[in-house]
């Protein structure tokens, strides 16, 4: 999907995100799209790009893991979607409902530069890393 908008001073912008609208089979685990974001007044608040926040989120939903099975996060750091990890934070799983559980981490980007950095969610059921490694650009501008 591609989405563009202009704001009122004429600045213009595109993204374009994935889209997966797949059927949920029976007994599988299933994982969402990695979303970066800030906190807001109203709770998580999705972002293209980071200023002068002093943290950006990270978060995916898992779907279908047995409510008795062991659920654990983790988010790299990476210049490229390929290379190797820059830095691995632990994320923190929370169960909503039975059948899904959301995954979070917290970047601190205050002192970052400028520039773009990969992050990959990977999740692990039971002890098994899952085939659903996720990968977001995480845009941090001077201001």
């Amino acid at each position: 999907m591609r989405l563009a908008a202009r704001d009122a001073s004429g600045a213009a912008g595109t993204v374009d995100a994935i889209v997966r609208i797949l059927p949920r089979v029976a007994g599988t685990v299933t994982v969402s799209e990695l979303v970066l974001g800030t906190e807001g007044a109203t709770g998580f608040v999705p972002r293209l790009q980071y200023g002068s926040e002093p943290v950006a989120i990270g978060m995916v939903e898992i779907y279908g893991a047995m409510k008795t099975a062991t659920v654990t996060a983790s988010f790299e750091l990476a210049a490229a979607e390929t290379s190797p990890a820059l830095v691995t934070l632990p994320g923190t799983v929370q169960a909503v409902r039975d059948d899904l559980r959301v995954a979070s981490m917290q970047v601190p980007i205050a002192q970052m530069p400028g520039g773009d950095v990969v992050v990959r969610a990977k999740i692990t059921v039971d002890g098994k890393l899952l085939d659903a490694v996720r990968v977001k650009t995480l845009r941090k501008v001077e201001r």
